[in-house]
């Protein structure tokens, strides 16, 4: 997206009897910000054209999204996809955005702003720089008790209701009587009283005593509501508006909330924003069809929403970039629901995206994300409302290649992700980026889901497998694939299960194991390398406790914590001191204690009773985490990780739940499968960003996700939808499934690409 196309600023923090009615606040945490101000405090949260920022507990603010002009106010011009802190700023009570420039007012009235200055509209009497990057103060403005910013202009309201402009001037938005900018404040003419303020791209309007609205500046498409389309350099009068309650202003369209609790807009409606099922500009105010009990409003380019009463949420207008928040990018010209919104207490929009905050102080953004906007750590638009990072039941949890299952409450089942094999069981090949159900299963009690199959078992010990089997995977005799469960044939008494690439283990009763499916490499452990379409037994192993596969290997602990591998021995993922292939268990190498196993395409970790994890096979990427890119055909330590009480590998990365329920990865990170809100490789082990209080972990080719409260997370490679946040785009940081929280999640073990 080129920022110069954008036409406004869809600007946001309106006053009503002194009190701002865009405002938006949380007790919740934000990537460093500790909390912002108590929910219900005004104007402490806003949303520009395409950043964000928000008023801490101490009066700080905290910005992220683009930062090309230096709105974020960090002293760079460096965007973020995560809160930083604005240098300096102490003291704020409100805060309002522009296009490409943020203003707040702090402790005693005055107010500073920072970004894009190219007409003056930070107020400080300069243009001599294109953007200042930290706050500076306006020049001579005191009282201040709202704020409102437009595309390159500014307003407050001052003690008395008078109304005080400066900045860009061309289509008299200062409202006093000329069309010269001014970098320094001026009055509006004639204004007087005003209780609420609000700005467009080149246009303001404010509410005065009675109800009644006053608008000035450009007029080209009806904005101002009176009538005409000839611009005004001082405020005109809304025709037939009365009893306003809130207004508020998008790029070139107006809207203001009246006692009932209806809506009228008016002014430009090419994408249906006027919301009366119509395309045609307005004028005068036209009523929003079908809307009634609105609390609170807010517009952005050319969109629109409001909260209604009891706190779900209706928009209406263009969704080119999901800013309607109802799971698609279709237009309405009518009011269309918040997908699974509830609770909402504030609304904020910025040009092409929305935010709002629930019930719970948690904020939650939906719309354009191309600078990180939405405050999630990606990049990548989202159409259903997504959490920003660190503002705020499942168990257990394994995924595979590209795609996740979940275990619900009584046996049931959901997958989400890639389905061209059928692997999410639903009885279709069709990816889905949110969990679909598993049809006809119940009574599951563990799952596991391998490169493009999934398998559980159920009841009595039995288990049923559903996708692609053209190596005979699925366990029914065939090599017919299913989208549905079909059941393995002769196996009884299963404890655990786990898959690999194209084949299948379960340990039974007294601890055999049986395997089937593909057999090119050995990885059945039954001496040969023909493929079989029904379970056979792993020779010589007795007394398996725990199971995992990789690929083209498979492993199990012993009695005593020893571990033996089989299978694929490219790059020494067996441990047993070679790079030759087994086709029966070799024992690892030095390896005892083992109280956890993970495999992924060619390497292989256990965690072992001191808490420490020892891994083996390949590490070009740095997947065994011990500093270093040479792979290793016996174990080594994991570098300063101790307290490991959980382990998952992907294909060419792995994490591990340490003290503290903290998780930690390495290696691969192309996609951001080590949720730190990078893309870069780490040989050694590094947090995820804001995740703590896990109970669970698995991972998957390159996406990883984690038990949290309850809750699940997942974070990497998103191509086929398998983080389940109904999206597409990989994400650098942990996202919500959706539909989360779930209350039993098992999917593999396999780790491929």
């Amino acid at each position: 997206m080129n920022i110069s196309t954008w036409r406004n600023t869809a600007i946001l923090l309106l006053t009503l009897a002194g009190t701002p009615v865009i405002a938006l606040a949380s007790s919740q945490s934000a990537a460093g910000i500790t909390a912002i101000k108590a929910l219900g405090e005004p104007g402490t949260l806003a949303a520009g054209n395409s950043h964000t920022c928000a008023i801490t507990d101490s009066g700080s603010v905290k910005c992220w999204g683009n930062n090309l002009y230096g709105q974020l106010g960090n002293g760079s011009t460096t965007l973020s996809t995560t809160p930083v802190e604005v240098t300096g700023l102490t003291g704020a009570t409100a805060l309002a955005l522009g296009a490409f420039h943020s203003c707040a007012i702090v402790a005693g009235g005055t107010v500073q702003c920072w970004g894009g200055n190219s007409a003056g509209q930070l107020g400080n009497g300069s243009t001599s720089q294109s953007a200042t990057a930290v706050p500076v103060a306006v020049t001579g403005l005191t009282g201040a008790t709202a704020l409102a910013l437009g595309y390159y202009h500014s307003c407050a309201i001052v003690a008395g209701g008078a109304v005080r402009c400066w900045g860009n001037n061309n289509n008299g938005q200062l409202g006093n009587s000329s069309t010269t900018q001014s970098l320094t404040p001026v009055a509006v003419t004639g204004l007087a009283g005003a209780t609420a303020l609000a700005l467009g791209s080149n246009h303001n309007c404010a509410i005065v005593a009675g109800g009644a609205v006053q608008c000035w500046g450009l007029n080209d498409y009806g904005q101002l509501g009176n009538d005409s389309s000839a611009q005004s350099t001082t405020p005109a009068t809304v025709t037939g508006l009365t009893g306003a309650t809130a207004i508020a202003l998008g790029g070139d369209h107006s809207c203001a909330i009246i006692a009932s609790g209806a809506v009228r807009c008016w002014g430009y409606n090419l994408y249906g924003q006027l919301g009366n099922g119509s395309v045609f500009q307005s004028s005068t105010p036209v009523p929003v069809t079908g809307l009634t009990g609105a609390t609170t409003l807010a517009l952005g380019d050319s969109h629109s929403c409001a909260i209604l009463a009891g706190g779900s949420a209706q928009c209406w207008g263009n969704n080119n970039r999901g800013q309607l928040g109802n799971g698609s990018t279709s237009s309405s010209g009518t009011a269309i629901a918040v997908t699974g919104l509830n609770g909402a207490t504030a609304l904020a929009l910025g040009g092409s995206n929305s935010c709002v905050i629930v019930t719970g102080a948690a904020v939650q953004c939906w719309g354009d994300n191309y600078y990180g906007q939405l405050g999630n750590g990606s990049a990548g638009q989202r159409t259903t409302p997504t959490p920003v990072v660190g503002l705020s039941g499942a168990t257990a949890i394994a995924l595979g290649r590209v795609h996740s299952c979940a275990i619900l409450a009584g046996g049931a089942a959901k997958c989400w992700g890639y389905n061209a094999g059928g692997q999410l069981g639903n009885d279709n090949t069709t990816d889905s980026m949110t969990p679909v159900a598993v049809t006809g299963l119940a009574g599951a009690s563990a799952l596991a889901s391998g490169g493009l199959h999934s398998c559980a078992i159920v009841a009595g010990g039995a288990a049923q497998c559903w996708g692609s089997n053209g190596d005979g995977a699925l366990g029914n005799g065939s090599t017919t694939g299913s989208t549905t469960p079909t059941s393995v044939i002769g196996l009884t008494g299963a404890t655990a299960l786990d898959l690999g690439g194209a084949h299948s283990c379960a340990i039974t009763a007294g601890g055999v194991v049986q395997c089937w499916g593909g057999n090119l490499y050995g990885q059945l452990g039954n001496g040969s390398t023909t493929q079989s379409t029904t379970p056979v037994a792993v020779s010589g192993l007795a007394g398996a406790t725990a199971l995992a596969l990789g690929d083209y290997h498979s492993c199990a602990i012993v009695a005593g914590g020893a571990v033996q591998c089989w299978g694929g021995n490219f790059s020494g993922q067996l441990g047993n001191g070679s790079t030759t292939h087994s086709l029966t268990p070799v024992a690892v190498i030095g390896l005892t204690g083992a109280t956890a196993l993970a495999l992924g395409r060619d390497h292989t970790c256990a965690i072992v009773a001191s808490g420490a994890v020892q891994c083996w096979g390949s590490n070009s990427i740095g997947q065994l985490g011990n500093g270093g890119t040479t792979q290793n055909t016996t174990p080594v330590a994991v570098t300063g990780l101790t307290g490991a009480t959980a382990l998952a590998l992907g294909g060419s990365h792995s994490c591990a739940i340490v003290a503290g329920d903290i998780v930690r990865c390495w290696g691969w990170n192309s996609d951001g499968q080590l949720g730190n809100g990078s893309t870069t490789n780490s040989t050694v082990p590094i947090a995820v960003t804001g995740l703590a209080g896990a109970t669970a972990l698995a991972s998957g080719g390159s996406h990883s996700c984690a038990i949290v409260a309850g809750a699940l997370q997942c974070w990497g490679s998103n191509r086929n939808g398998q983080l389940g946040n109904g999206e597409v785009s990989y994400y650098t940081l942990p996202q919500n499934v959706v539909g989360s929280p779930l209350v039993s999640i098992f999917a593999n073990g396999f780790e491929g690409q």
